[in-house]
C-alpha cells in the first residue's frame, strides 16, 4: 500500500473517549486522514477505574504504550470489602483479586490516546453527528454535524456509548438490543477526608436492600471516585431525571447506609461529574452498513457493563483490528466489513456472557443475607490470598487454558504489512 493511495482515504470518528481515538492511532498510522467529533467541549477527566487484559494488553503494546499505560497507574494498592461499620471481610492486594497492576481512571486512559493521536488527527469539540448518508455510488458518506455543518468522508466509525445517537442516525440500530442486567449504577468525585478509611483501596461497602457503595482513589486529584449500585429488576425512570433529582434519590437510598454513605451524601451536592444509568448490554446483529463505509465499535457495537470486567480490552483491541482490516482492504470496504465480524464477533461474543446469578447474587435484602455474603467473601479472600493458591495459580491456569481453550488467548491478527512510513 502506498501512502498516496491511503491519503485519499478520508475517516469521520464520532466519540473522543477511547475506542475512537485508539483506532484514530491506527488509521493514522495507515495512512488515513482522521477527524474526531466529540460532543463534550473538551476531554472529560476522571471517570471510573477501567484496566487492561489478555487481548487489550497485547493492542496496547503493539501501539507501544506499555509504560505509558503503568506510568497512569492510579495506585490502587488492592480491594476491600467490609459492612457499613467498616469491619473488614475480605482484604486482597494488587493482583491477587479484582485490582491490577494496570488500573488506570478513564479520563487518564481518553488523555493518553489524545495525546498520541493530537498531532495527526484533527480533534472536533462540542459538535456531534445527527445526520448520515451514505452515497454509496460515489463510495463517500455524508455527514450532518449540530453545529449545522456538513461534510463527506470515505468512512464514517461511531465509537460512541451504548445509547449512541449516532448508530440511530447512520440506521445501525435497526435490530439491536439492549438488553439490561437489573442492575442500577451512578458515580461521581468526592474529596478525600483525614479520617477516609482504605484511602488506597478499592473499597466495597455491602449492604442489606440490594445495594452496595464502593470508592476508588485519584490521588493525581486528591479525591475518591464514589459510586453506588443497586438491585432493579426493571428501570424506575431514575436515569432520565435531572442531575439534581438523581442526587436526591442517591441520598434517600443510602440514608441508613452508615458513615461511609453519610460522607458520600455530605459532598454529593457539590460534585459535578455525576454518572447515572441502567445497565444493558448493547447486542447490535451488525457493526457495518452494506456497503462497508460507515462501522460501529466499542460500546455503540457490544457494550457488555462493567460487570464482563473487559470493556476497555475489547475497545482497544476491537479498534485495532477494525483499523487494521481496512487497511487491509483499502478497496474493498465490504471486505473490510467481512474481515472485521469474522476476526472480531466471536471475541466479542464470548466477553458478554455473564455468569448466572450476577450480578443478583452479589446483593442480598436482609441484614443476615448480607452477612453471609461477606462471609463467603473473607472465605473466598483466605483461599484466593493463601501462598498456596498463589503458589500453584500459574500451574492451575495454564492447565485450563489447555483443557478449555478461550478467546481471551487468542493472539490478534498481525496487520504490520500495512504500515505507511511516517514523516
Amino acid at each position: 500500500m502506498s501512502l498516496s493511495t491511503a491519503a485519499k482515504k478520508t475517516v469521520l470518528i464520532s466519540g473522543g473517549s477511547i475506542a475512537g481515538p485508539a483506532t484514530a492511532f491506527w488509521l493514522n498510522r495507515y495512512g488515513f486522514k482522521t477527524t474526531i467529533v466529540e460532543r463534550w467541549p473538551e476531554l472529560r477527566p476522571g471517570g471510573q477505574s477501567v484496566d487492561v487484559q489478555h487481548y487489550g494488553m497485547e493492542a496496547i503494546i503493539k501501539m507501544g504504550l506499555g509504560q505509558a499505560l503503568k506510568d497512569r497507574f492510579t495506585g490502587e494498592t488492592g480491594t476491600t470489602f467490609t459492612d457499613k461499620n467498616n469491619k473488614v471481610y475480605m482484604n486482597l492486594p494488587v493482583g491477587q483479586g479484582p485490582t491490577n497492576e494496570t488500573e488506570i481512571l478513564r479520563g487518564d486512559f481518553a488523555d493518553m490516546l489524545y495525546q498520541e493521536t493530537k498531532n495527526d488527527t484533527e480533534w472536533v469539540f462540542g459538535d456531534y453527528v445527527t445526520s448520515v448518508n451514505e452515497q454509496e455510488a460515489a463510495g463517500k458518506v455524508e455527514v450532518g454535524f449540530n453545529s449545522g455543518k456538513k461534510d463527506t468522508y470515505d468512512y464514517l466509525i461511531i465509537a460512541e456509548g451504548a445509547r449512541s445517537w449516532g448508530r440511530k442516525a447512520a440506521s445501525l440500530d435497526q435490530g439491536v438490543e439492549y438488553r439490561p442486567i437489573g442492575c442500577y449504577i451512578a458515580y461521581f468525585s468526592i474529596p478525600f477526608e483525614e479520617s477516609t478509611p482504605f484511602k488506597d483501596q478499592w473499597h466495597v461497602v455491602a449492604l442489606p436492600r440490594k445495594r452496595c457503595i464502593y470508592y476508588r482513589p485519584d490521588f493525581k486529584a486528591n479525591t475518591q471516585r464514589a459510586g453506588v449500585m443497586f438491585i432493579s429488576n426493571e428501570s424506575k425512570g431514575y436515569e432520565k431525571l435531572s442531575q439534581q433529582e438523581q442526587k436526591a434519590k442517591i441520598a434517600e437510598l443510602y440514608a441508613d447506609g452508615g458513615e461511609n454513605a453519610d460522607r458520600m451524601i455530605k459532598y454529593l451536592d457539590q460534585s459535578d461529574d455525576l454518572y447515572f444509568e441502567y445497565l444493558g448490554q448493547v447486542h447490535a446483529p451488525k457493526w457495518s452498513s452494506s456497503s462497508g463505509r460507515v462501522h460501529l465499535v466499542g460500546d455503540a457495537a457490544w457494550c457488555g457493563t462493567p460487570m464482563i470486567g473487559m470493556g476497555c480490552s475489547l475497545s482497544v483491541a476491537g479498534a485495532y483490528i477494525l483499523s487494521g482490516e481496512m487497511a487491509k482492504h483499502m478497496d474493498d470496504p465490504k471486505a473490510a466489513a467481512r474481515g472485521y465480524e469474522e476476526n472480531w464477533r466471536p471475541t466479542v461474543t464470548e466477553a458478554q456472557k455473564i455468569a448466572p446469578g450476577i450480578p443478583h447474587i452479589m446483593f442480598q435484602e436482609t441484614e443476615w443475607g448480607n452477612k453471609v455474603f461477606l462471609n463467603i467473601m473473607s472465605a473466598v479472600g483466605f483461599v484466593v490470598g493463601s501462598r498456596f493458591v498463589q503458589a500453584i495459580g500459574p500451574i492451575i491456569t495454564k492447565i485450563w487454558n489447555r483443557l478449555f481453550p478461550s478467546q481471551e488467548q487468542k493472539t490478534l491478527p498481525d496487520y504490520e504489512q500495512y504500515l505507511v512510513e511516517r514523516k
